[in-house]
């Protein structure tokens, strides 16, 4: 079994465009758990292997269809998140 590294991610502000009110929770909560599940099942980046502070990630836009519910939008978003912190 591997080593257990103990990680942080705070995100002090996500700017998303186009997300209801009435969605946001569901967005946050697919944000978190696709987030969670990437680190925890693929290699952490070398570029999280070590305490950091990122003051600015601007990821690219996520490819995803207008019609997107909250729930595919946050995961996408956090996809993106995990490639630019990946870099």
């Amino acid at each position: 079994m591997g080593d257990v590294i103990d990680l942080e991610l705070e995100i002090d502000e996500l700017v998303v465009e186009g997300i209801p009110r009435s969605d946001r929770e569901r967005f946050a909560g697919a944000l978190r758990r696709e987030l969670e599940r990437l680190l925890r099942e693929r290699v952490l980046p070398a570029s999280l292997r070590q305490s950091r502070e990122v003051k600015h990630l601007t990821p690219r836009t996520p490819s995803v269809p207008g019609d997107a519910s909250a729930n595919q939008l946050g995961a996408a978003v956090a996809r993106t998140i995990y490639e630019a912190l990946s870099r």
